[in-house]
């Protein structure tokens, strides 16, 4: 979750059932976030006891296919549908082209070499899938989450489930085949990354003088931070890039207009440690970016003046405003433009920070939460498992997690599209 949080503290394996407050104690956003988390993962394990890994209720059951009277889309029926845990509700009869969580330019149609719109569809046989998964929001998506009262200010986010549906290519011609006979190809298809990463300080070069402290090792920023690592482009090693924050990616505000190389900045600028400087790393997103979950533009800040970005690219690297997507904004980066992803190797931060990543794939928006602390029993340092040994632990990303499902499976034949199995 991109936003100003202090940490996340929720462990499944510590098994623990309630999060409860002490008088007179400091209240902490961790806390309460962990509530909310234990709470969440509680009501998901029971669900999916009862219902499996997917299952819909023999009353309001929904997301049932049926090609529309064209042939030219599909619709999706009302109701509730229970995957991995999670609810997910459709309010009202849509078509693959009208549902609520895709972008109506983004492709729908998934081949095995590229992405497609529905429009251009190949002869063949495909799997509806079923995508969802969970997304940030704050008061720069939703303004209603801002109280008026306080005059600006926000104070909390919400998540919020997504769902979408498209068209997954599972044989080049149609024929006698049943979704099962399809499943096992497409699932190899649906893994989760493979890629992880380990987060530790440098170690303390040898010294002759045992009162000698040394300047090299261990965290040594003045302030607590809540460091975030998160894929830019996907791929391999070698193909992969990262990037990263030392505010969780939570750095982000309104993109209100353009003129040329000038971007300016929504109100949301106006807190001091949140101002942009030059030299900064900044990320052109919209709607469209996170509910296709790819990455944004990266442009570094030339200027700033008042609220007035001048970026150094060239004015035709910078997207036009326009046809950009809903709720454009920026947001800010640390270390430069995103660097490849390298196995094996201790790749520096800041601050005495370094990652190392493990070999394995790796898809954009994979992120690792790393807190940072000026003080701890043991001096400064990361709040990053250990093992018996005190060696940091190698760890798969902390999101974001998708779970799929099929619905159905449908034929194409000539830009048509029919029903052939009932998944």
């Amino acid at each position: 979750m991109k936003a100003d949080t202090s940490r996340t503290t929720f462990d499944p394996r510590k098994h623990y059932q309630g999060v409860y407050l002490q008088q007179g104690r400091v209240q902490m956003d961790a806390d309460w976030n962990e509530q909310v988390a234990l709470t969440a993962h509680r009501l998901r394990r029971v669900a999916r006891d009862i219902v499996g890994p997917a299952g819909v209720p023999r009353v309001a059951a929904g997301f049932a296919c049926a090609p529309t009277a064209d042939g030219l889309d599909l619709t999706l029926s009302p109701g509730r549908l229970h995957l991995a845990g999670q609810v997910c509700e459709n309010e009202t009869a849509v078509t693959l082209k009208s549902q609520p969580h895709w972008p109506s330019e983004a492709p729908l149609v998934i081949t095995e070499a590229e992405s497609l719109a529905l429009a251009d569809i190949p002869n063949g046989l495909y799997l509806v899938e079923l995508d969802v998964w969970s997304r940030t929001v704050t008061a720069l998506e939703d303004p209603s989450l801002l109280e008026p009262a306080l005059g600006g200010p926000d104070t909390t986010f919400r998540t919020q489930l997504i769902w979408q549906a498209r068209l997954v290519a599972v044989a080049p011609q149609t024929g006698d085949y049943q979704c099962g006979d399809l499943l096992p190809g497409w699932l190899r298809d649906r893994r989760a990354s493979t890629g992880t990463l380990t987060a530790d300080t440098a170690e303390a070069p040898e010294t002759v003088d045992d009162c000698e402290l040394s300047a090299t090792a261990g965290y040594r920023r003045i302030e607590n931070q809540h460091y975030r690592v998160e894929i830019h482009a996907p791929g391999p090693i070698g193909t992969a890039t990262f990037k990263w924050s030392r505010e969780n990616g939570s750095v982000v505000v309104p993109w209100k207009r353009r003129d040329g190389k000038r971007l300016t900045m929504g109100s949301a600028a106006g807190d001091l440690h949140q101002r942009f400087a030059s030299g900064d790393t900044i990320e052109l997103l919209s709607d469209n970016h996170i509910l296709q979950s790819i990455p944004g533009v990266i442009l570094t800040v030339e200027s700033v003046a008042d609220e007035q970005l001048t970026v150094a690219e060239a004015p035709a690297v910078i997207p036009n405003l326009d046809s950009f997507g809903d709720h454009p904004r920026i947001r800010r980066w640390e270390g430069g433009p995103p660097r490849p992803v390298v196995a094996g190797s201790p790749m520096p931060l800041e601050g005495g920070i370094q990652v190392t990543f493990g070999a394995g794939h790796f898809r954009s928006g994979d992120y690792w939460s790393i807190p940072a602390r000026t003080r701890g029993p043991e001096g400064a340092g990361l709040l990053w498992p250990k093992n018996a040994a005190n060696q940091s632990l190698e760890l798969p990303p902390a999101g974001i997690a998708h779970a799929h499902t099929p619905l159905a499976l449908v034929a194409a034949a000539d830009g048509k599209l029919s029903m052939a199995g009932d998944c």
